[in-house]
């Protein structure tokens, strides 16, 4: 059996918005929350370049080792959740 050889490059658009829709695909089994992901925020930060580098290390590391937070918006709801509870911020 012949391999086909593809007769075109991919554009580098189409292999970005391929990055982009698989970038945050969960590995293995997907976490449950208790709040519906629907009804959330956006909200955008801004980090020093070292810190997100390292924090989307971390949770990429995770991903694939099936640990949690998966995501960055994982690891910052977690951080915050944490923060808010040690600050008695919320209960």
């Amino acid at each position: 059996m012949a391999i086909k050889t593809r007769t075109s490059k991919p554009s580098n658009k189409s292999v970005d918005e391929l990055a982009d829709k698989l970038a945050d695909k969960p590995y293995g089994k997907v976490s449950t929350s208790s709040y519906d992901k629907s009804s959330y925020v956006r909200r955008t930060i801004t980090l020093p370049p070292e810190m997100s580098e390292t924090l989307e290390d971390y949770t990429r590391d995770n991903k694939r080792a099936g640990l949690e937070p998966k995501t960055m918006t994982g690891l910052v709801e977690l951080a915050l959740r944490e923060y808010m509870t040690r600050h008695k911020i919320i209960g």
